[in-house]
């Protein structure tokens, strides 16, 4: 490799994102999970990949039929495998796509530009932009998010190695390259949902962007029309017979809200992660926002004026399609990008993650632009202070992330009316043992949402610490009352029942948390406890091996199992 060459440069190109990238995030590697991490990670079951079998390896990326992201699964899988779920690790290798992804970006840019002078100092500087937005950090930093960096990648991949193909001369290296692009699309649409706007992305490209000698026949139109509508039906009754899409859309029957409701709303969102994207502002960044339901084109009246906006920018980029059909594909792939997530199915209705690959149509375009307008030389100091500022907007952003209760305090303060964030955020403090502040935001939770079981099992657990037990028990028993078909209040009230002496109480809890779920451990520890002390050591000892089955290395059940087979059963030490 020449000093000098293209390949060099790229070389150089990467390594300075690595450093650059590794700088921003170092400091967040050694984070704890949080929130949606343990139920698709660390008390995942079928990730726990003991053995490189093939029951284990089907279990892990199939899961429970509903998990249509096997291959994300099965790097989690990997993870457990190989080093037992180690987070610093993990946040490691979100960091390492991240900048894979950057360096994809980076590549697309030049490939794009051709032979233009300072291609490669602008594709930087966009790819880098780009990159460093704080509004990123929920996709890097959150580990279960490696969905989402997996999809973008494969994404990119695919429309790098489409325009390779595409300017390919001989056909065996187009047909080589468009082999890459179609296997990258797979592993786009085997990473997320939103992976499957892949081909779009390519065939919109193709369509509205690319030159040609000769236009394309229509009988060419209609083979590419009919073959996509041939996938859209095939995956829409696989997802139809499968139980899937019933499955999602049955959501909307605790919302309180229909599809055509979301809809609007999500125009609101839609026009929201633009403005973050361009103006990545703290006070715009949270795990959880605070969005209200449009209930009409007026309430609130901004729901009127999103769409119009979204039809405007639609309509204005099909009207200036022959000045530059370029902005007719950046508007419709973006788009097109977060259909998956900002349609009609009932997802939450705002996540900071969902614009990480949509805003690759907004955020390089631009920054690529208004360097070939100012020209490359006098673009390149604002430029660099513009990454300074970001890189350091990142570094602040990840901090909030530091811990769960960090992370429930900044979604706090930036969406005061909604429920789940007092809620997790009294839950973090209960488990560092600031039991008096923690009643307070449970409180407050409560009063947001009195008929949700998880700020009333939080708020007794920590009122169980400050050793008012009878208060406790009764809040306990209300948590389970308010919501008999959650797992976690009916475990916490056999725990407390099991604490208190009446275990036959406790078993009938536990049991009914594992009605709720089959893979609730605690319960299932409890339920081995109380059957080993009643003398019923085989039944005990197979609960145990199932959990030992189920999550390998679950320290509790591997004391419990080992105790049982060589003296006295352990009594419970506490909720």
């Amino acid at each position: 490799m020449k000093v000098g060459s293209p390949a060099a440069r790229n070389a150089l190109a990467f390594l300075v994102f690595i450093i650059i990238l590794a700088a921003c995030y170092g400091r967040a590697l050694g984070y704890p999970f949080v929130f949606d991490d343990a139920i698709n990670v660390t008390e995942n079951p079928y990730i726990r990949l003991t053995e490189p079998s093939w029951e284990q390896m089907k279990r892990a990326v199939i899961q429970d039929k509903f998990q249509l992201r096997p291959l994300s699964n099965f790097t989690f899988a990997l993870d457990h495998y190989l080093h037992r779920l180690n987070p610093k690790i993990m946040r490691a290798e979100n960091v390492a796509l991240h900048a894979l992804a950057t360096f994809l970006l980076y590549l697309v840019i030049l490939k794009l530009a051709g032979k233009r002078e300072g291609a490669a100092m602008a594709a930087g500087a966009a790819a880098l932009i780009w990159a460093l937005n704080p509004a990123q950090v929920q996709a890097v930093t959150y580990i279960v998010q490696r969905q989402t960096l997996l999809a973008t990648l494969g994404s990119l991949a695919a429309f790098l190695f489409y325009l390779e193909a595409a300017g390919a001369g001989k056909a065996k290296k187009k047909w080589a390259m468009w082999a890459l692009s179609v296997a990258s699309m797979a592993l786009a649409a085997l990473s997320k949902e939103t992976g499957w706007t892949a081909p779009v992305i390519v065939v919109l490209y193709e369509f509205l962007v690319r030159e040609r000698g000769e236009k394309i026949s229509g009988k060419t139109r209609a083979t590419i029309a009919a073959g996509f509508a041939a996938l859209a039906a095939v995956g829409t009754a696989v997802l139809v017979l499968t139980g899937i899409l019933p499955t999602y859309l049955e959501g909307y029957a605790s919302l309180g809200y229909g599809p055509l409701e979301r809809m609007a709303t999500e125009a609101r969102v839609v026009v929201g992660y633009v403005l973050t994207s361009l103006v990545p502002h703290s006070s715009r960044l949270a795990l959880d926002h605070e969005v209200a339901v449009s209930g009409s084109l007026l309430d609130p009246w901004t729901t009127l004026a999103s769409i119009l906006i979204l039809c405007a920018a639609v309509g204005g980029a099909v009207a200036a399609r022959r000045r530059s059909r370029l902005f007719l594909f950046l508007v419709l792939g973006f788009l097109v990008s977060l259909a998956p997530e900002s349609t009609f199915i009932p997802l939450d209705l705002m996540n900071d993650h969902r614009a990480y690959g949509p805003s690759l149509f907004i955020v390089p375009p631009l920054a690529v632009w208004l360097i070939g307008v100012a020209g490359v030389r006098r673009a390149m100091a604002p430029a660099a202070a513009c990454v300074i500022l970001l890189a350091g907007m990142t570094v602040s952003r990840n901090a909030a992330w530091s811990s769960a209760r960090t992370l429930w305090a900044d979604s706090v303060a930036k969406s005061p009316g909604l429920n789940r964030p007092w809620s997790n955020l009294c839950g973090a403090m209960a488990e560092e043992g600031d039991d008096r502040g923690a009643r307070s935001v449970c409180k407050r939770a409560m009063a947001l949402a009195p008929d949700k079981a998880f700020p009333v099992a939080n708020l007794a657990i920590a009122v169980m610490r400050s050793g008012d037990s009878k208060t406790a028990g009764e809040l306990f028993r209300r948590a389970a009352t308010l919501e008999p078909d959650v797992a976690m209040a009916r475990y916490n009230l056999g725990a407390y029942l099991e604490l208190s002496g009446d275990p036959a109480a406790a078993l009938s809890e536990y049991d009914a948390a594992i009605a709720s779920d089959e893979f609730h451990a605690g319960a299932r520890l409890g339920r081995a406890r109380i059957l080993a002390g009643s003398g019923a050591r085989a039944e005990a000892e197979a609960e145990l091996e199932l959990i030992l089955d189920l999550f390998p290395g679950h320290a509790g059940a591997a004391d419990l199992l080992r105790k049982i087979r060589s003296g006295p059963i352990p009594s419970r030490a506490g909720p």
